[in-house]
């Protein structure tokens, strides 16, 4: 059901999972109060629906959005782990940017735990939280202790538009070998 069609529907109750690429490149760490300056795709379509939420919000009362900013999720089948591995393994695994942008990893267990929370807690109105864990690591942290675990050789990060271009080959080239 949309937004708009469950708020008409008389949903009054609603979390969004939102994630926190809204921040963008963060020296630090960002709270929730910390600006947001996406600077990919997902992290502007994500603060693109949380504004799309906090407009709708002023025009009924008794309504409670919260906003879930979630870190990095891992667990047993993730996706981003997964990835990571392949790619150590096959000995290419660039990265855009520096890799010194901090990041907070946070466990699915933890996640659900997050939405149980705040079906039960929040107050009326609109609530943002982050949910991540208490260890802030950069991204070339978490790639060399990765690489580490293997015994592969850590991964190269990129210039910015490098890395996002070959990140876009990438895709195509999965894209069509999967047709």
């Amino acid at each position: 059901m949309s937004s708009i069609g469950g708020f008409a529907a008389g949903i009054k109750n609603w979390i969004f999972a939102s994630a926190a690429e809204v921040y963008g490149d963060v020296c630090g760490v960002a709270t929730e109060e910390a600006p947001q300056r996406p600077v990919i795709p997902y992290g502007w379509l994500k603060l693109t629906v949380e504004c799309l939420f906090a407009e709708r919000l002023k025009t009924l009362s008794n309504h409670r959005i919260v906003i879930l900013r979630i870190g990095e999720v891992y667990g047993r089948d993730g996706r981003r782990i997964r990835e990571l591995t392949v790619r150590l393994k096959r000995g290419l695994c660039p990265w855009p940017g520096s890799g010194h942008v901090p990041l907070s990893f946070v466990h699915v267990d933890d996640v659900a735990q997050a939405f149980l929370c705040a079906a039960r807690t929040a107050p009326t109105g609109i609530s943002v939280y982050n949910v991540t864990d208490d260890m802030p690591v950069t991204w070339q942290g978490s790639f060399w202790r990765v690489a580490q675990l293997l015994g592969t050789k850590t991964s190269r990060f990129l210039a910015r538009v490098l890395g996002s271009g070959l990140r876009a080959v990438q895709h195509l080239a999965h894209r069509a070998t999967r047709n």
